[in-house]
């Protein structure tokens, strides 16, 4: 359990396992395959910044906003239908709960797919609020969505502790004088060994 009494979830590879499905999202929406090289370039980046290199490299027709409405489309679909919490989440929020710890979501995902997630899994009511990069933010190579969120709930970033699987977001959570629990996840394990020197704890699961 931590300590700090403010705490900071990532949503996708940390409470639900979804990102398998990100990774191959551009494979299914395009319906052909995406080398493993262009699927790590993507990444890091916030979709909207997937969405326009990809509409490059594939001379694609339709608007970004187009191809944005439709790959959240198939997003919600495995999100609802395929896509599990991740062992413990529900049970470890409840607690954190039950010990005055106030929480929020800050994701690479729009926030119209984090409340699909959290309403699905029943774990809305532990969030004060949710947060995407979508909505202006850098994506988390840069701090600036965690330092917004700790400034809505009147927190320094000492104060705060960040759960993120990424080993780019737990650099600059911690760059950012942020408290990190690294949350494993099989799409970061060749990053594991340098992830847990960074964080400042590690879980394998919520369990």
């Amino acid at each position: 359990m931590i300590s700090q009494k403010y705490a900071i979830f990532d949503m996708d590879g940390t409470l639900v396992d979804s990102m398998q499905y990100w990774r191959n999202i551009l494979s299914e929406y395009l319906q052909m395959p995406v080398s493993k090289e262009y699927a790590e370039k993507i990444a890091a980046m916030t979709i909207t910044e997937s969405i326009t290199l990809t509409i490059q490299e594939f001379k694609l027709k339709k608007s970004s906003r187009v191809i944005f409405d439709e790959i959240s489309e198939i997003m919600y679909h495995h999100y609802i239908n395929d896509i599990p919490l991740k062992a413990g989440v529900a049970e470890y929020l409840h607690k954190l709960r039950q010990n005055d710890v106030r929480m929020c979501i800050a994701s690479a995902s729009p926030v119209t797919l984090i409340w699909a997630v959290a309403a699905h899994h029943k774990i809305t009511d532990n969030f004060e609020f949710f947060c995407s990069t979508e909505d202006g933010f850098p994506d988390k190579r840069e701090p600036d969505i965690f330092l917004y969120c700790a400034a809505k709930f009147g927190a320094e970033p000492q104060e705060s502790t960040v759960f993120e699987d990424s080993f780019s977001a737990i650099k600059s959570a911690k760059k950012a004088n942020f408290n990190v629990v690294a949350v494993y996840d099989d799409t970061q394990k060749e990053y594991w060994d340098e992830i847990i020197k960074t964080a400042d704890r590690y879980k394998i699961s919520f369990l």
